[in-house]
């Protein structure tokens, strides 16, 4: 029996977890703890091949997996989704405190229309092949990685960061040209001053 353990990002969700038996991909299933550890424990003795994810503290997991003949690999799929934090929002794929990897390979699939690599990235390693603009692909031999790969969003390029938690949208209304044609005793400005409006009224202003 192996054990495999990885920690997700805290606001990620697990989406998927699957083993490899034999040709195919034995999909796990949501079930209540003391069943799932039940019918871990009867496909241990009839010596099929189980696998039991456990939810741990904080957004930690861990499975037991059973069995893993001599010197064989074992192939696991964990997906998980999480949400972009921060200003500007980056995608941050973290594999700081992995150990060393035989056969490690990356592909990240990314809207080169709205994220870009970041450079640091691009400079891990010289393997490093950026194949297309929505493809970052990195390959190496007993790799134990040093850095985590970022990905930036696009969008810092035309919003401004209010105390990183709101945000607003940089945009002209009236271009230049148009502008010397108004009259500025026309011009009216409507502030709001209702009661809603209190809590970020200095902001506002």
């Amino acid at each position: 029996e192996g054990r495999f353990r990885i920690t997700l990002p805290d606001n990620a969700h697990l989406a998927r977890f699957a083993m490899e038996i034999g040709n195919t991909w034995q999909e796990g299933e949501v079930v209540e703890k003391e069943k799932a550890t039940r019918v871990y424990e009867d496909f241990l003795h009839k010596k099929q091949d189980p696998a039991l994810l456990e939810t741990d503290a904080g957004n930690e997991f861990s499975a037991r997996i059973f069995p893993i003949p001599p010197n064989a690999e074992k192939k696991l799929i964990l997906s998980y989704s999480t949400t972009l934090g921060g200003f500007p929002p980056v995608f941050r794929l973290p594999v700081v405190g992995l150990p060393s990897i035989e056969d490690f390979k990356l592909r990240v699939m990314f809207d080169g229309d709205e994220f870009r690599v970041d450079s640091e990235t691009e400079k891990i390693n010289e393997d490093t092949k950026l194949e297309t603009k929505k493809l970052f692909s990195f390959t190496k031999k007993n790799y134990k990685p040093k850095h985590n790969f970022i990905f930036h969003h696009k969008i810092n390029e035309n919003l401004l960061s209010i105390n990183g938690k709101n945000f607003v949208l940089k945009l002209v209304p009236i271009s230049e040209s148009i502008e010397k044609k108004i009259q500025l005793d026309n011009l009216v400005v409507l502030v709001d001053t209702s009661a809603s409006s209190t809590l970020h009224f200095k902001e506002t202003v």
